[in-house]
Order: structure tokens, then sequence, then C-alpha cells
């Protein structure tokens, strides 16, 4: 064990604390407080409720002029351990790195408070935008829309369908069978999730679909024929139900075929792109335009380009399009305008840039979608030269040299 591998631990524990650990990180400190002096640390420190006051405190610290004692004390520690001595050695070793795990711990919150303090100047600035929430309607056969925000409610259809609603996901069941002749009625609902929305679905087949904001999905109440076909206008992550029927999303440009897979699919009407991420299985993404299809394996990620009509394949990280159903926000160099799409479909606004330019900066970073709109431009405008302002519901995006120059 090096000092070097202990760097993690103060951001480890900083995540901890903010909710914001991944799954790997977890494991990852989950191993470390298997060692005692961590586990003492973690249980002392861990308490939300005193972390401001513990960092008046560490400010006092002088960081520099303790790690140089530090390294004092153990060169002196390893000349006098020539006798074999090592687990004492490793002992009071193990006493000094907690003493810089906690100085490191401190210095980091104490950046996170700071810029907690700072987020909460700009949340106020933009008028304390909060984001989405799960919600949807209903669009019945016969034109009627039912709200599906926050009610358990069952909804029986005339066709023998019955539609339940319940912790904010919409289920199918049947309540009669189809008549003896073999002959089914076959009628279509709508579900439509707003800008601010987001819902999931099971559909009859037992396929599960997550909608994101903005989007709409039709498809029938009961699967008949020879496949089963839904049309999405929008963004949604399928897990479909593995049946000797073909499963079809169709987009108007592209259809997205499967027998059992799961994949996310974007196609949104005013995006330049069409595109189709898998996780797991096998998907076609064809179209007339092509008049051809292009097969993708997992970790692809086919583009349908709606100028050119060309459909090119990628090699991607599945979380980067797939985490917002989790509740994340996940960038990883991605040009600032799409980024900025994409939040104004989830906290409810419209942009409107100063300058073009500042759309083909790129942002990477994992945030929480659970977080208010403040919060997160905070931390885009400080890892970049860009600047946010809200003026009646409308984001004013700004190049910080841009707005000096204003100023003068």
């Amino acid at each position: 064990m090096r000092e070097k591998d202990t760097d993690i631990l103060p951001s480890l524990f900083a995540k901890y604390l903010m909710d914001t650990l991944s799954e790997e990180e977890e494991q990852t400190l989950k191993h470390w407080l298997e060692i005692d002096a961590y586990q003492q640390l973690f249980e002392q420190v861990k308490d939300k409720k005193n972390l401001e006051s513990r960092q008046h405190f560490l400010d006092k610290v002088d960081v520099n002029a303790d790690w140089l004692q530090v390294q004092t004390q153990l060169t002196k520690k390893v000349k006098e351990t020539k006798t074999g001595k090592v687990q004492r050695l490793y002992a009071q070793w193990i006493k000094y790195v907690a003493v810089l795990f906690l100085i490191a711990l401190g210095t980091y919150v104490g950046k996170r408070l700071w810029t907690e303090k700072k987020a909460a100047t700009m949340i106020t600035a933009l008028g304390d935008v909060q984001p989405g929430s799960k919600q949807a309607v209903l669009i019945l056969p016969n034109g009627e829309r039912v709200n599906l925000e926050n009610t358990d409610q069952q909804i029986v259809q005339h066709n023998g369908v019955k539609a339940i609603n319940k912790n904010n996901q919409l289920t199918y069941e049947s309540v009669e069978e189809g008549s003896s002749s073999g002959t089914v009625e076959v009628s279509y609902n709508t579900l439509f999730v707003p800008i601010g929305g987001e819902y999931q679905l099971q559909l009859p087949d037992g396929t599960k679909v997550w909608l994101n904001s903005a989007s709409t999905l039709k498809y029938p109440t009961r699967f008949v024929g020879e496949k089963r076909m839904v049309e999405l206008e929008g963004e949604a992550y399928f897990e479909v139900v593995k049946d000797h029927k073909q499963f079809v999303v169709n987009t108007r440009e592209v259809d997205v075929a499967v027998l059992g897979t799961s994949f996310n699919v974007s196609a949104y009407a005013n995006d330049r792109e069409v595109a189709t991420t898998l996780v797991e299985g096998h998907v076609a993404m064809s179209s007339n335009m092509l008049g051809g299809r292009v097969d993708l394996l997992p970790g692809k990620r086919g583009v349908y380009n709606r100028a050119q009509k060309s459909i090119e394949v990628h090699e991607v990280d599945t979380d980067i399009y797939t985490s917002w159903k989790d509740g994340k926000f996940y960038f990883e160099r991605e040009k600032l305008g799409n980024i900025i799409t994409k939040l104004g479909r989830w906290y409810r606004f419209e942009a409107k840039y100063m300058d073009s330019a500042i759309k083909n900066k790129t942002f990477t970073g994992v945030v929480l979608k659970k977080h208010s709109l403040g919060y997160l431009l905070n931390i885009i405008e400080s890892t970049t030269n860009v600047t946010f302002e809200m003026r009646d519901q409308q984001l004013i995006i700004s190049s910080k040299k841009t707005l000096k120059k204003s100023e003068k």
C-alpha cells in the first residue's frame, strides 16, 4: 500500500456524503473501510450536520507543514526500523495517513461547500428552477386524456383490456380473452410525457419502456399479427421481452427491429439525428431511404443523419446514452448546445445564445437529475468560460469574455 493510493479517498468520501457514488466507487470505498483507521474516521465525519463546523476547524490546518512533518516522522521511523519491525511501522504509518486523509477530506469538502454556496447564489438568480418529475398523460382510443401524475387508478377499456397506473408506472392486463374465432379487436393507446416529465410503462407483452421528457409512444393494447410494433417520437429505453414475434420501434424515418434485447432510441423531431444505442442483444436499423439495414451489436450506437440520409455506427460507452433513466445526466465531451437542449426538456426553459459559437464548446461530467438547474449550471460555469442568466423563463447563455466587454 502506497501513500498515493489514498489520494482517491477524500473524493470517494465526499461523493458518499453527496449521494453521487457509482457502484464501482462504492465497492472501492467499502474495500478501504475494511481498515479500522479509515472506518473510525468515516464514522466520525460522515454526519452531514457537522460538516460546516468541522470545516471551520480544518481551515486552520497548514496542510504543507503537516505533510512535511509526517514525511520527517516517516523517514525517522524507517531508519529506526532495521530489525524487521515492519508491523509496528505500518501501524504508525496508518495513523499518519489517517491524519492526511482527514486534512485532504477537509480541503475537498471545503471546496465542495464553497461550490454549494456559489451554486445557491446562482439558484437564487435563476429563480430556483427545480427539476422535472414523474408525469404523463394517457390518451385513449376515443381521444379521452387521463392525467397519470401521482394518481393510482384503473382504466378499463372497451376491448377487454385494463390499464393500471400505480406508483408512477403504467401496466396492462386482459380482463377477458378474445373470441373463440380468434378475432381480437385492436385499439391503440398513446402515452405522452410532457417537457419536465418522465414515466415508465409496461406494454401488454411485458416489455418495459422508460419514456424521457417531451416524448410520445403509441402502442396497441393487444399485440396481434406477426409483429409487435410501436411508434416513438422523442426518447425511450426498451427492455424487450423475448418472443417469436419481432418487436419494432417505428420512428418515421427509421425502424429498429429486435426479438428480445435492451436498447435506447432517441428520435426527437427537432434533432438532426435518430440514434439507437444497444446495451445487450441484437438490433437492426432500417430505413426506406437506405434500402437496406444496419445491424448493431452490444456497445454500438447507430446514428441516422436526417440531412444526409445515412447511418454511421460507433463504439460507445452505453451509460452515456442510457443513464437518464437512472436519474443522471452523463456528458462526455458533449457539445454545450446538445447539453442545453437536454436540460431544457427536463427543467422547462428555452435558451438564447449571445454567441452561436458557444454551442460547440464541450463539457464532461455526471450530475444527478434531482438537483436544481442552478446547481447544475454552476458546475458547467465553473469549468468553462460560459455564464448563464435567467430572464422571463429564458436562459441567456453568454461567453464570459463577451460579458466583460459589455460591462465596460
